[in-house]
């Protein structure tokens, strides 16, 4: 049965679906991977580290790790940011890994801040691992010997960021990039599936002032599929936080965290599958750590005197 699980797993990501990117129950922090406006959105150096383990219990099932780093800067007397993300993602016996490079301009729009910005990537997928099909003529079924394709990949987006709110907009794998496989004439195929997101969320004060409520929303789409995920965080003094979501026809979620120094946040989340798969699986567990620093030296003022003058 978990061997079969695992066939199908492959099957899907391999050769019978679009590829889409990687979900996060964090999404509200896990912005590089699905908009490159979000570069130097942050008042500093920002690096993250995120690792999910989806539907534990099969073998398998969706096995996720991802990182990026992004920092804004000025030039030429504007504002701009740049940043790296890498994620793999490791899918019955696929196994993908993902690199962008992005690029934002940030400009102050009212009392916030916009960053309108492109990426540049490559996507490769490779199999591990092998299996035995009922028909070894299928073509459609990848082989384990199949060499896999580096797909290019473009993408856009824009972030805006103010004090209490933030908004997000970006188009993922423009290109759409082809996986074809090397099997001869029939050959299995895959694509990168061009991936919509918009993504928001808004800090209300209570009246108490020690308690704030985050509402955020991401709506990721290809077309011919969508996936809302909203999330509702309780925070104290904007140092220790918790709250719940829910991912349409996928999970509930809650989720706890706390910044336990100045600039250091860490996170975990757990997931109960709400789909048919339920009663199959243990849940999912998802952790991030994200590190925000500044890089400078202040002079000290000083006070200079001559000796002409004294």
């Amino acid at each position: 049965m978990k061997r079969l699980i695992s066939l199908i797993f492959s099957i899907i990501t391999f050769s019978l679906s679009a590829q889409v990117l990687p979900q996060s129950t964090f999404f509200v922090y896990d912005q590089m991977t699905i908009n490159p406006g979000y570069a130097g959105s942050q008042e500093g150096i920002c690096v993250n580290i995120l690792a999910r383990n989806q539907w534990m219990g099969f073998d398998g099932a969706p096995n996720t790790q991802k990182f990026d780093v992004h920092m804004p800067f000025k030039l030429f007397g504007a504002e701009h940011g740049a940043g790296f993300a890498l994620y793999n993602d490791k899918i019955g016996l696929a196994n993908d890994i993902n690199a962008t490079l992005s690029y934002s301009f940030l400009k102050g729009v009212g009392s916030g801040k916009i960053g309108i910005g492109g990426g540049v990537g490559f996507f490769s997928q490779t199999l591990s691992g092998s299996f035995e099909p009922i028909n070894g003529n299928d073509a459609v079924i990848p082989n384990p010997s199949d060499k896999g394709k580096i797909a290019f990949t473009a993408n856009i987006g824009a972030f805006y960021q103010a004090a209490n709110v933030f908004l997000g907009l970006s188009i993922m794998n423009i290109n759409e990039g082809d996986l074809a496989t090397k099997t001869g004439d029939n050959k299995p195929y895959a694509n990168m599936a061009r991936q919509f997101n918009i993504t928001g969320g808004y800090n209300y004060q209570l009246s108490n002032p020690l308690f704030e409520i985050q509402p955020a929303l991401l709506i990721r789409t290809t077309g011919s599929t969508t996936q809302i995920s909203v999330n509702a965080a309780l925070k104290y003094k904007g140092k220790i936080w918790g709250g719940v979501g829910y991912r349409n026809t996928d999970a509930i979620t809650a989720f706890i965290g706390a910044e336990f120094i100045e600039g250091l946040n860490f996170g975990l989340a757990y997931d109960v599958t709400t789909s048919k798969i339920a009663k199959y699986d243990d849940g999912s567990v998802e952790i991030f750590l994200r590190y925000v620093f500044k890089i400078g030296i202040e002079r000290e003022q000083s006070n200079y005197k001559s000796i002409r003058y004294l």
